[in-house]
């Protein structure tokens, strides 16, 4: 309990109140006061550019047409009457019950991960894109938008957080798997370069959004049976998985959609599931024409390679280690000339 400039002592002995520093605040009156007023103007909207850290205030219909412009692809999201987070709580909590009674999960365990239903369905929030060609924003004063759902305080924060407990060690699962740049830097330092060679990098466009659902699944399951003597109950916990992306529904501009494709970026297992849902194409990118490709690597949905045979044969690669990605995602490709860094 803050009193004025006293706060509660959590050591009795050393008396009921401690007396904080003195505080002085990093913005003057007249900018706490434009921040205010900028928070209650109705007509806009204030959030952080996708890249690069800049602030964008958008118009609100501009901003509103943007995001039901995606959340009207039938391929991604439908609209429905209400919220389904009710029958999600009922259906979570069963799992639960099972994994307390089975002794997977103990009583304190179960009673933190117990399912409430929110006061508020999720939130839906576009990230503004203004990196991009202005040519191609949807419109000449609106830019695309990354689409997040925002899964703080929904029914299943907390069981998203014990999936990923599971996801994550596999996610890291796999030869080409990169921490940070620290750990590219070290894994290329020194690496001789072919004379001729091409270094070639890609990332998978909206990899999160494309992600099937059927066969993000089925990938989990097989993650799970590569590792057999862990000793959990993989099949609640697939259940459990299936659940959060099944029933993945939000609100935006006073209606209520459903995801039908892809996860949620806001979800904790997010950038685990997309890890692992790579692996399969990681596998085909290394072993395909593995004799031209060397130094496979990537970091969630970028990917780096050094490649030593023909740029024709690097298009008959990507056609056939590449294809596993469709219909799934895009995956867009840039070639350079090796010796323009061969001093890496």
């Amino acid at each position: 309990m803050i009193k004025g400039r006293l706060i509660k002592n959590g050591n009795p002995s050393l008396g009921p109140l401690v007396c904080l520093p003195s505080m002085r605040p990093n913005i003057s009156k007249a900018e706490a006061r434009a921040i205010t007023e900028l928070k209650n103007i109705g007509s806009i909207i204030i959030k952080p550019a996708d890249k690069g850290g800049a602030v964008v205030v958008m118009d609100r219909t501009l901003y509103e047409q943007e995001g039901l412009r995606q959340l009207t692809n039938p391929k991604y999201y439908r609209e429905i009457p209400e919220s389904v987070c009710t029958d999600t709580v009922e259906r979570i909590n069963q799992i639960l019950t099972h994994l307390n009674n089975i002794g997977f999960i103990s009583d304190d365990q179960y009673t933190y991960l117990f399912a409430l239903v929110p006061a508020e369905p999720r939130s839906f929030y576009l990230l503004p894109k203004v990196h991009k060609d202005k040519a191609k924003w949807p419109n000449p004063k609106m830019p695309e938008g990354r689409p997040i759902v925002a899964d703080c305080g929904s029914e299943t924060e907390r069981i998203c957080k014990f999936i990923d407990f599971f996801l994550k060690p596999l996610s890291n699962y796999h030869p080409s798997y990169i921490k940070d740049t620290y750990h590219f830097v070290a894994k290329i330092r020194g690496q001789k370069i072919p004379e001729g060679a091409f270094l070639v990098t890609g990332d998978v466009t909206a990899l999160y959004t494309n992600m099937d659902i059927d066969l993000t699944l089925t990938v989990i399951k097989e993650a799970f049976e590569s590792v057999p003597d862990r000793g959990l109950p993989n099949d609640a916990i697939l259940h459990l998985l299936e659940l959060t992306l099944r029933r993945n529904d939000f609100q935006f501009a006073g209606r209520i959609f459903l995801q039908l494709c892809g996860t949620a970026m806001g979800k904790d297992y997010a950038p685990s599931l997309a890890n692992i849902f790579l692996q399969t194409f990681d596998h085909h990118a290394m072993e395909d024409y593995g004799e031209f490709s060397r130094l496979y690597s990537r970091f969630l949905d970028d990917i780096f390679l050094i490649w030593c045979g023909t740029r024709q044969k690097l298009q008959e690669y990507g056609e056939v280690s590449f294809f596993s990605m469709r219909p799934t995602s895009l995956l867009r490709v840039c070639v350079r000339p090796a010796e323009r860094l061969a001093a890496w």
